[in-house]
């Protein structure tokens, strides 16, 4: 079995990293976001499909995958005995504004979840992307102790390019429509007292089928998928000055002591030693 990995990571702004797998397993990836940053997925060559708050992108090679910071996805192996060649760059949030280009934010934000997330061979070829992309992975490989510079560049010019062509970004690619519906619902919905009960009557399914199939598509059970994204929320709204008290109780929990442990059930630590942790890595930032 061949395993190729290249890495290269510029502290609190953003990190690359260059894999080739010749064989991997189905199960290797599971559903997941990333918290504090933004990721663009450059898929090269495999058998697999994107998805993302319940739609599925069929991946094709020399195609991009976006996902935003509250976006749920996987990669879906389709044929683990097709090699797997990919770039994943995944950039902090604070990268946006220490080089002063917010605007290109926009390109993971504006649109609505599970939307827009794939840019095609055809229009990347078009605005030189792929060639933007080649030459990370070279600069990647070279031992020059400025590449850090020259990589900030290349993805500031990536995100410049992405930016002019995001405009046609809406196109989606439902795997299930009901699992879609609902995954809309629980994030329109999700600071209210959500049920299986409930959501399962507004969608006039049992309870029983409704969980199955959510559970088939997602890898997740729909309180699972609840917890995260209120805990996901309450995070946001902690660092907008909200107690973590209230920040709970505005999410969605019943009472703090459910959010505690929930939190712990998902995130590893408890809500304070977790967060106290990204405030000491955020102040850093600006020293």
């Amino acid at each position: 079995m061949s395993k190729k990995k290249l890495c290269y990571q510029l502290e609190n702004e953003f990190d690359v990293l260059y894999t080739y797998d010749d064989f991997i397993e189905r199960s290797f990836f599971r559903l997941h976001n990333h918290l504090d940053t933004f990721e663009i997925l450059y898929f090269i060559r495999g058998s697999a499909e994107f998805c993302v708050e319940g739609s599925v992108y069929p991946m094709e090679p020399y195609t991009v995958a976006l996902s935003q910071s509250n976006e749920m996805h996987r990669m879906r192996i389709k044929d683990e005995t097709q090699a797997y060649e990919r770039i994943v760059i995944n950039i902090d949030k604070s990268f946006f504004i220490k080089n002063d280009c917010e605007e290109f934010k926009g390109v993971f934000t504006d649109r609505p979840l599970g939307v827009g997330n794939i840019f095609t061979y055809e229009e990347l070829k078009k605005h030189n992307i792929d060639k933007i992309f080649a030459d990370i992975k070279n600069y990647c490989e070279c031992d020059n102790p400025h590449k850090g510079i020259v990589l900030r560049s290349k993805l500031i010019e990536l995100l410049y390019n992405m930016a002019s062509i995001r405009t046609n970004k809406y196109k989606q690619n439902y795997h299930n429509e009901k699992i879609k519906n609902i995954l809309l619902y629980i994030n329109d919905n999700i600071r209210e007292n959500l049920t299986l009960e409930k959501i399962s009557e507004h969608f006039f399914h049992s309870k029983y089928h409704m969980c199955h199939i959510f559970k088939q598509h997602t890898g997740m059970t729909i309180n699972q998928y609840i917890a995260y994204k209120r805990i996901l929320l309450v995070r946001e709204m902690y660092e907008k000055g909200l107690t973590l008290l209230d920040a709970s109780i505005e999410a969605g929990f019943s009472d703090y002591s459910v959010f505690y442990k929930q939190y712990v059930k998902q995130m590893g630590k408890s809500p304070r030693e977790d967060l106290l942790i990204r405030q000491i890595g955020k102040a850093e930032d600006y020293v």
